[in-house]
């Protein structure tokens, strides 16, 4: 098998193996194919027993553990896995493989145990944001990742609720650079069911605008404990009753109590019942493997590939493989609940709405830095310990005589205040407060005496956050002027097909599974019989009907590419391709060729394919202002005429294999098409008889397909 053009395009290619995105329309969510309701059937996944590297737990990274554990979850019924913690450095392609191939969706926490919102001394700063930003990034390509979990009972009680703010700043940061980066995950809160503050917690994560919201909402639940509970006795009716209209989907994020042995999981039958599935999408039962903590159904070591079942095993799988929990098709189903109303501040509950922690912004950071006379030793190896840090505030911050102003650096959440630099690292916070207090040569701290580059900060508040940071910047493929939706049911209206293209006038997505052209119909003069086809099309929808007319000028469309190997391409720059005319010199565009190169310039990124080179490949969008009919009077045999081109795909960014690619479209909606990225080869010639024109085109781009195979991957 060869690869006959371009790597870049030749990645672009689908697997109709891939697994159906899961989709949330209102409180619920949905298959995106069938559209049938889908429930968690879940299970929380930490084996932890005997791993090599206890500081950065990774179970998705332990292929044989995935090859033991993945048929046992089939055996178990369960269609879904919560992870609690993972480390982005490491690779998870095989463990995710194994998982999808065996239909596993797979839900992420992104915080770890060193990672995470504290929440006594809570902050969201640039390097948790980055944290989170890498842990999103290593796992958006799987097609079977649901969703995202910000946080994990940060706030437990009274005392620890301002955490939520810096939980909700997450989530809606998180959301927003997904969305940035044309994800579509859902990201989400799971909480602890504190008497104090359960109702408020609750509250406060589904109120707001869609952008701040949590897209789904886990409730971490151990009430139901024996075989003589009931959904009464265990209090799960008061808890379907207060989630009855709730506008976000709710989980058990946690179940299992385990103070009665052997569990026989009534709970689990429940769960699944009609007294709780109009509310509840499903849970997952805690947890899989035998831990110090005592909730395990299977006894596990990292490594090794034999297991032993325990006593609960059974019976948990007995109560999962009896349920067929029955729900509503998308379709038919109307949301009709609103977003609750922000809870109040109160003696347990210190939070103020709508006030949020603002985003963080390295480059504020980086610039309030060169403002200071003192900095932590960037040497040092531990920085300030909490200890330090907190009597370093209590002794140089406040309002009295040798009293430095710590406002910048400090927050109060039952105010709604936030600070300018709060959101800087905590070597840059203490940095501040000891310059601001004159206090740098007097501290036993380690720290570094400099020149401020600039006089004060007020140049410092205006610069970008880092949600466009992270492995890859890329903008929105925009085919109006519409903005990113970060609405999630906007933006998981499309359909996933395989075999078809679709298009939804709801929808701002187009996605393909299939290697597509997506082209202005008013230039498209070629013989399309090997080449591309139109997509199929629906009577019933006037976009289709736009498409398919051939009186309508100026319209989108996609066609589908039948034969990779027939279609022609000239390299302007390395792993960036257009098409070319057969035949067409290229003496006079050398020109044009540097300015396209220019403009090419900025969407490569060498370093990372450098990095990586075979997991890259192009999007390819064809743009009608940087398109030019050439030689009209060159026609070729057995062809309806020829087009030539001036310009260049419209490269945005880059995507990794196996990656859902979202095409921004404009609110209307002219294409959309739904599926899933993966990797195939394809032969270096097509079968079958090619025409006279055909050859005489292969004749005369014969070097340029030599020169294409080349840098192919």
């Amino acid at each position: 098998m060869k690869i006959s053009i371009c790597g870049s395009l030749l990645l672009f290619l689908a697997s109709t193996n891939a697994l159906d995105k899961i989709i949330i329309k209102g409180s619920k969510f949905f298959n995106s194919n069938s559209k049938d309701q889908f429930f968690i059937k879940g299970l929380a996944y930490q084996p932890e027993k005997n791993e090599p590297d206890p500081a950065n737990q990774d179970p998705l990274a332990d292929p044989v553990a995935c090859k033991r554990d993945t048929p046992i979850f089939k055996d178990l019924g369960v269609n879904t896995i919560r992870v609690y913690q993972t480390d982005s450095s490491k690779n998870h392609d095989e463990c995710m493989k194994i998982l999808s191939d065996a239909g596993i969706y797979v839900f992420l926490d992104i915080a770890t145990s060193n990672k995470a919102i504290n929440r006594y001394t809570p902050y969201w700063d640039t390097a948790l944001f980055s944290d989170f930003r890498a842990k999103v990034d290593a796992f958006v390509k799987y097609d079977n990742v649901i969703g995202f979990i910000a946080g994990n009972e940060v706030a437990n009680d009274k005392n620890t609720t301002p955490s939520a703010a810096f939980v909700k700043a997450a989530i809606r940061d998180v959301k927003k650079y997904l969305a940035t980066n044309n994800h579509n995950y859902p990201v989400g809160y799971a909480s602890n069911d504190d008497p104090d503050i359960r109702d408020s917690l609750r509250d406060y994560f589904s109120c707001g605008d869609s952008s701040v919201q949590a897209d789904f909402y886990g409730v971490n639940l151990y009430s139901w404990c024996g075989p003589d509970a009931t959904l009464s006795s265990s209090g799960y009716d008061k808890v379907v009753t207060e989630y009855q209209n709730y506008s976000i989907p709710v989980v058990l994020s946690e179940y299992g109590c385990n103070s009665v042995r052997p569990r026989v999981f009534g709970e689990t039958t429940a769960l699944y019942s009609s007294d709780m599935t109009s509310v509840f999408s499903g849970g997952f039962m805690y947890m899989y493997s035998q831990e110090p903590n005592d909730y395990g159904i299977v006894d596990v070591s990292y490594g090794v590939s034999s297991l032993t079942k325990l006593a609960d095993y059974d019976n948990f799988k007995k109560a999962l493989t009896s349920v067929s929990p029955k729900g509503i098709s998308m379709n038919s189903y109307s949301p009709s609940s609103n977003p609750s109303t922000c809870p109040p501040v109160t003696d347990t509950w210190r939070v103020s709405s709508p006030a949020l922690p603002p985003t963080p912004s390295s480059d504020t950071c980086a610039c309030m830095l060169s403002s200071l006379s003192c900095i932590i030793n960037s040497s040092s190896s531990t920085g300030i310990s909490p200890a330090d840090a907190t009597n370093l505030t209590n002794n140089l911050c406040g309002s009295g005589s040798g009293k430095a102003d710590c406002s910048d650096v400090q927050y109060d959440t039952s105010t709604g205040k936030y600070g300018a630099f709060q959101f800087c690292d905590a070597n840059s916070r203490y940095a501040y407060i000891i310059s601001n207090s004159n206090s740098c040569s007097s501290s036993n701290l380690p720290l570094t005496q400099q020149t401020p580059k600039i006089s004060g900060t007020s140049s410092c508040t205006n610069k970008k956050n880092d949600v466009g940071s992270g492995q890859r910047k890329r903008k929105s493929l925009n085919f109006g002027n519409s903005e990113p939706s970060t609405d999630h049911e906007n933006a998981t209206n499309s359909v996933n097909e395989h075999k078809r293209v679709e298009t939804e006038s709801s929808s701002k997505y187009a996605h393909f599974a299939k290697p597509h052209l997506i082209i202005d119909k008013s230039i498209l003069e070629w013989p399309t019989a090997k080449r591309i086809k139109r997509p199929e099309l629906s009577s019933e929808n006037a976009v289709h009907k736009q498409c398919d007319n051939k009186q309508v000028r100026g319209d989108w469309c996609a066609f589908e590419i039948l034969d990779l190997a027939a279609l022609r391409f000239r390299q302007f720059s390395d792993r960036c391709v257009v098409p070319r005319e057969a035949g067409e010199s290229t003496a006079d565009e050398e020109g044009e060729d540097r300015q396209i190169n220019d403009r090419l310039q900025t969407a490569r990124e060498p370093e990372h394919r450098r990095r990586n080179p075979e997991r890259d490949l192009d999007v390819f969008i064809l743009e009608k202002k940087f398109f030019k009919r050439r030689n009209q009077k060159k026609k070729k045999k057995g062809g309806g005429g020829s087009f030539g081109i001036k310009g260049f795909f419209l490269r945005e960014r880059t995507y990794e294999v196996g990656e859902r690619v979202e095409f921004l479209a404009e609110e209307a909606g002219r294409v959309v098409h739904a599926g899933d990225l993966a990797v195939e080869e394809v032969e270096e010639d097509a079968e079958g008889d090619e025409s006279e024109a055909d050859m005489e085109e292969d004749d005369a781009l014969g070097d340029e397909r030599a020169h294409g195979e080349h840098d192919a991957h």
